[in-house]
This record gives structure tokens, C-alpha cells and sequence, in this order.
């Protein structure tokens, strides 16, 4: 082998590894995009009723929320966690 077939064979394997990024970046480019939202789980103290909505600044774990539209009892921010959600961006 000589120095022109090892610099063609170079050449080749350069212009392989070029096209396989060119092909991974332009996926990940039309890939859908992952909204993030913070959401407050909402739930009656009694255990019949809960509710999911966007978290509001001052929402904390334990904080009433108010009065349960089923039974009456007590509404409490439950847990608090991140959603993810697909766009299709």
C-alpha cells in the first residue's frame, strides 16, 4: 500500500464520519421539542377528590386551597412536581 491509497482511504473514512454527524445532527434538529411545566397536585383531605394545575408563585406542599366540591372537606397542595409535554415545534 502507498501513501496515496492510505491518504485516499483516510480521505474516505473522513468524508463517512462527516456524512454520519450530518445525519444525527439534522435528526435531533427535527426531533420534537419537551416543554417543561411545573404543575400543583390538588387533593381533598378526605381522599375523594384531586385535581392537577399550573403551579402559582407561594404554592408550597400543605397549603389550603380551599373547599372540595364533592364532600365539602378541605383542598390541599398535595405535591408539586415537573411535567414534560411534547411540542411539535
Amino acid at each position: 500500500m502507498n501513501a496515496l491509497q492510505i491518504l485516499q482511504i483516510a480521505a474516505i473514512i473522513v468524508i463517512v464520519v462527516l456524512l454520519a454527524l450530518s445525519i444525527v445532527m439534522a435528526e435531533k434538529k427535527t426531533s420534537k421539542k419537551k416543554e417543561k411545566k411545573t404543575i400543583a397536585l390538588i387533593k381533598c383531605d378526605k381522599g375523594d377528590y384531586e385535581t392537577k394545575r399550573e403551579f402559582k408563585s407561594g404554592d408550597f406542599v400543605g397549603k389550603v386551597e380551599g373547599e372540595c366540591p364533592k364532600c365539602k372537606g378541605v383542598l390541599r397542595v398535595y405535591a408539586i412536581f415537573v411535567e414534560e409535554i411534547e411540542s411539535h415545534k
